[in-house]
């Protein structure tokens, strides 16, 4: 529905420009969200360079800070990405739910573990069990020790993780959008889970803006 469109018919200069003024200020704090969601991970990455740099002794002469992507209408190309997981539960026999699920959170990472916390739900331990065999790029793809699985050694610090519920394991979410649909591909094929069952695949974030036309 577009508000726009319904207010004009009501003649009504007023309403129209304070939703036209509120929808461009959503879009802006949208914008400044992804900025800082690119930001966040580049200077803490620039701070572990400066600590491995003062452990082994080496010259105090600051390392100058990575350069950006390029810039895409004023946007940065890689923060513009998230993950959509689709899960048609009805493939499977036990599980409460049977119809489909899609999970698409604004950061990938937390599309990726609401993804692990719903398999727990529906399946069971057996599953966080199983995903903690299969090996990815930086560890375990679940853990119940990241401080000791998620350890990046070379920085002193731990990848970035987060919780399964109340379970006491952890799911690795240190990855690139791309590296994290392949990582959910694998874990499918060690759970042994139906072709086709679950989709996944990288979308743009402009969510807010699916359903509101201005």
């Amino acid at each position: 529905m577009s508000l726009i469109t319904d207010y004009a018919g009501k003649n009504d200069p007023a309403t129209i420009a304070c939703i036209a003024s509120t929808a461009n200020r959503i879009r802006q704090l949208s914008d400044k969200l992804d900025e800082i969601e690119h930001e966040i991970p580049r200077l803490k990455e620039t701070l572990n360079q400066y600590s491995h740099q003062r452990d082994k002794l080496i010259s105090p002469r600051p390392a100058p800070l990575p350069s950006l992507p390029p810039r895409t209408n004023g946007q940065h190309q890689s923060a513009r990405k998230k993950i959509r997981i689709e899960v048609d539960w009805s493939r499977l026999a036990n599980t409460k739910s049977k119809g489909k699920e899609v999970i698409c959170e604004h950061m990938a990472s937390n599309s990726m573990a609401k993804w692990v916390v719903r398999l727990y739900q529906e399946m069971g331990e057996q599953i966080l069990t199983t995903l903690r065999g299969l090996r990815i790029n930086r560890g375990p793809f679940v853990s119940r020790d990241p401080q000791k699985d998620f350890m990046n050694k070379a920085a002193g610090t731990l990848f970035q993780h987060q919780p399964i519920l109340n379970t006491g394991y952890y799911v690795l979410t240190h990855s690139g959008t791309g590296e994290k649909i392949g990582e959910i591909q694998k874990a499918c094929q060690a759970l042994s889970l139906p072709i086709g069952m679950v989709t996944v695949e990288a979308v743009e974030k402009n969510d807010l803006f699916k359903d509101f036309k201005i």
